[in-house]
């Protein structure tokens, strides 16, 4: 009995020495350290955004106050009538991401992983989700190039103006005369010089009456597109006017100019994704890169090669 006592008493300091072993190695084992809980992340696939911007010159012409009598009194042919033209200086095509909120996943990153998350989101296949405030499809700055004062001058009568073309002829008469040496007085040198140059000043003067003033200004207006799979040949980007200037595309006025989103031929198309990730797949998109054209008629006026997210190859990543 005793032996027998002594024996169950040893057997059961071994259990429990045992017991303890196997827990401190399933605290200590890989299988435990995987069902450690990660970081829980949100991301979203990127989208691209075509902007076609166009810059334009405005030049507002004022006829001048006395415009309606320079054919009669000074033979010049100046305008009567005030106008506006516009000009187009210069097209340029850049493109942008942004996260695509209706393909925004969640994934259980645990320390392992990160480095391979990392790898997605520097190379743009995937971004992290941030709400961005909304923005205008387009946009308009005017800035001056060029101004030029204009005086708010009152339309003089006929005799006033007939005052002012006498004034001017008397001014080349008296400047023939210097330069010829027909006066009293004898100018050279620097004297002549200044004499030429005080009835020059005179004379633009009394002209600038008769004579428009033009008003320069640049134009710049921005136009987004976000390419879809439906996107297939020509579509409107903006239109243009040499009386109104850049008009949005189906305007009635002006002349439409075409964008053109192309991809290669072998290029397979994003195939339709969950919602939702079980958390242990990444999903990413590697973009296709198209050609972006604007065309005026057949005329390809800007051309770029830009990646385009919407028109690449999904792709997943399994933990």
């Amino acid at each position: 009995p005793v032996v027998s006592q002594t024996l169950e008493k040893m057997l059961t300091s071994m259990k429990k020495y045992i017991i303890a072993i196997l827990l401190a190695l399933t605290t200590l084992s890989p299988l435990h350290a995987k069902k450690e809980k990660g970081q829980q992340v949100i991301y979203c696939i990127p989208k691209t955004v075509i902007t076609v911007t166009v810059e334009s010159m405005e030049q507002d012409i004022k006829a001048g106050p006395y415009s309606h009598y320079s054919k009669s009194l000074l033979g010049i042919d100046y305008i009567e009538k005030d106008s506006t033209h516009f000009s187009i200086s210069k097209i340029s095509i850049s493109a942008s991401t942004e996260a695509d909120h209706s393909k925004r996943y969640s994934i259980n990153l645990t320390p392992e992983h990160r480095d391979e998350f990392r790898m997605l989101l520097d190379a743009g296949y995937i971004c992290q989700s941030r709400e961005s405030a909304t923005h205008d499809i387009s946009h308009a700055e005017s800035f001056p190039v060029k101004e030029v004062s204009l005086e708010k001058n009152e339309k003089k009568s006929f005799e006033s103006a007939k005052k002012a073309a006498a004034q001017i002829a008397k001014y080349r008469e008296d400047r023939y005369d210097i330069v010829t040496g027909n006066t009293d007085a004898t100018y050279s040198g620097e004297a002549l010089r200044s004499a030429v140059e005080e009835l020059n000043k005179a004379e633009e003067k009394l002209l600038a009456l008769f004579s428009p003033t033009v008003h320069s200004f640049g134009q710049s207006v921005s136009f987004d597109f976000i390419p879809s799979a439906q996107t297939s040949g020509k579509i409107e980007a903006f239109c243009f006017s040499e009386s109104l200037g850049v008009l949005p595309a189906g305007s009635p006025e002006g002349t439409p100019y075409y964008l053109e989103i192309s991809t290669d031929a072998n290029c397979v198309l994003n195939a339709a994704r969950p919602d939702t990730s079980d958390g242990q797949t990444i999903y990413y998109c590697v973009p296709s890169v198209c050609n972006v054209k604007i065309y005026y008629y057949d005329h390809v006026v800007c051309h770029l090669r830009v990646p385009v997210y919407q028109l690449g190859v999904n792709e997943m990543m399994n933990f």
